[in-house]
């Protein structure tokens, strides 16, 4: 859930409208382990897309590459780093 989310282009207008909201993510495996220090590790490849729209019909999408960050080592899904993608088996 993402606190505080407003129309942004209801905002512009100052009006007020309901917003609904859906996630996609990619279909690509996450690579889970537990490093050799027993730590729990979660690296999801996968970057969650939030499509918006609201009850005047505004539609928009933002994408977090914070979601996908490690809780241990703070590994991200960064698109634009393939070196942080997990190695192929």
């Amino acid at each position: 859930m993402r606190p505080n989310v407003k129309c942004p282009s209801c905002v512009e207008l100052g009006e007020r409208s309901k917003v609904r909201q859906t996630v996609t993510r990619g279909a690509e495996p996450s690579d889970l382990f537990y490093d050799e220090d027993g730590e729990w590790h979660v690296h999801d490849p996968n970057i969650p897309t939030f499509r918006f729209r609201c009850s005047a019909g505004h539609d928009w999408e933002e994408q977090d590459v914070d979601q996908t960050r490690c809780s241990w080592c703070g590994w991200t899904a960064d698109a634009g780093h393939a070196a942080n993608r997990p190695a192929a088996q």
